[in-house]
C-alpha cells in the first residue's frame, strides 16, 4: 500500500549535515489486532536482526526476546509487564505514549538494546 511504501522510504531516515543518510532499524506493530502483529519493518531492522519482513509479517515481535528465559525475565520482566498493561488497558487514550528499553536478540542470538515506543 501507499503507506507501507512511504514508511519504507522515508520514516526513520536521518540526513546528516554532510548529506549522508542513515536509517533507524524499526518495527511497526498493529496494536488493534490480536497478538499485535508486525505489519512493517525497515530494511535496517532486517539487516540488524537477520529476520526478513516476509518472515516477521503477522507475527508478534516476541521472536526478538532473549532466548535465555531467566536472563529475559531479569532484564525485561518489569518492562514487559508495563507494556502489557499499557496495550491491554481499554482506558488508554489514543494520545498516550509509553517508552521503555528492553534487551533483545537477533536471529544469531546477538543481544541488543531496543527502544520500544
Amino acid at each position: 500500500t501507499a503507506i507501507r511504501k512511504d514508511l519504507g522510504q522515508s520514516w526513520g531516515v536521518y540526513t546528516h549535515q554532510d548529506g549522508t543518510r542513515s536509517e533507524m532499524a524499526w518495527f511497526l506493530a498493529d496494536l488493534r489486532q490480536p497478538d499485535h502483529p508486525v505489519v512493517h519493518m525497515s530494511k535496517s531492522a532486517q539487516d540488524l536482526t537477520g529476520f526478513t519482513f516476509e518472515w516477521a509479517r503477522g507475527r508478534n515481535a516476541r521472536f526478538l526476546q532473549v532466548r535465555n528465559t531467566s536472563r529475559n525475565q531479569a532484564y525485561n520482566g518489569p518492562e514487559f509487564l508495563r507494556v502489557g498493561r499499557f496495550v491491554e488497558d481499554d482506558s488508554t487514550q489514543a494520545n498516550e505514549e509509553l517508552s521503555c528499553i528492553v534487551l533483545q536478540e537477533t536471529q544469531w542470538q546477538q543481544q541488543m538494546w531496543n527502544l520500544v515506543h
